[in-house]
C-alpha cells in the first residue's frame, strides 16, 4: 500500500501533510489502482501539471493576440463604417448637384428629376434585396 506519510528523509516532510488529507488520500487511491507509490504517483501528476501550466501560458499569450487583433479589427470596422457614411454623403451631394444643374434652375424640373431619382434608388433598392 502506499504510505501516506513516508520516514525516508528524500522525501523531507511527509507527502499527506503538504497536500489536503483528502486529497492525499484519494490521491494514494489512485496511485494504489495505477500499483505505484504516492510519491511515484504525484511526481508524476506534478509532472503533468507543470506540462499543463506550459500550455496554459501559451493560450494565454494567444488570447492576449487574439484579442489585440480583435481590437484592430474593430478598429477598422468603425473606420470602414465611417468612411462608407462619408461616401453616402458624398454620392447624395453629387446626385443632388446633378439634378440641380439639369433642371437648369427649374423648380418644377427639378422636383420631377428628385422624384424620378428616388424611384429608381427604390427601384434599385427591392431588386437588390431580391
Amino acid at each position: 500500500m502506499a504510505k501516506l506519510a513516508p520516514k525516508d528523509p528524500q522525501f523531507g516532510i511527509p507527502v499527506a501533510s503538504r497536500i489536503d488529507e483528502d486529497m492525499a488520500f484519494s490521491m494514494n487511491k489512485e496511485a494504489l489502482k495505477a500499483g505505484k507509490t504516492l510519491s511515484l504517483y504525484i511526481s508524476e501528476y506534478l509532472k503533468k501539471a507543470a506540462g499543463f501550466e506550459k500550455k496554459i501560458a501559451e493560450l494565454q499569450v494567444q488570447l492576449s493576440k487574439e484579442k489585440e487583433l480583435n481590437e484592430a479589427q474593430k478598429k477598422k470596422i468603425a473606420e470602414l463604417t465611417k468612411q462608407l457614411a462619408n461616401e453616402k454623403e458624398f454620392a447624395k451631394k453629387v446626385a443632388g448637384t446633378f439634378i440641380i444643374e439639369l433642371s437648369e434652375g427649374d423648380k418644377s424640373h427639378a422636383t420631377q428629376l428628385i422624384k424620378t431619382y428616388n424611384t429608381i434608388l427604390k427601384d434599385e433598392q427591392s431588386n437588390r434585396k431580391h
